[in-house]
């Protein structure tokens, strides 16, 4: 968490996020879990 911008207030889904939302079409993380959890969330934003 504290490599994070500040701007995301240690939250790394909101990381995830905010790049799904940029239109990336994946990540690479060594934490798989967060953005898993982030793609879902992601997805249920967009109805899908």
């Amino acid at each position: 968490k504290r490599h994070l911008a500040s701007s995301y207030r240690g939250d790394p889904q909101a990381e995830y996020l905010q790049f799904f939302w940029l239109g990336v079409d994946g990540v690479f993380s060594e934490f798989p879990d967060t953005a898993v959890m982030a793609r879902a969330a992601y997805l249920r934003e967009r109805g899908l």
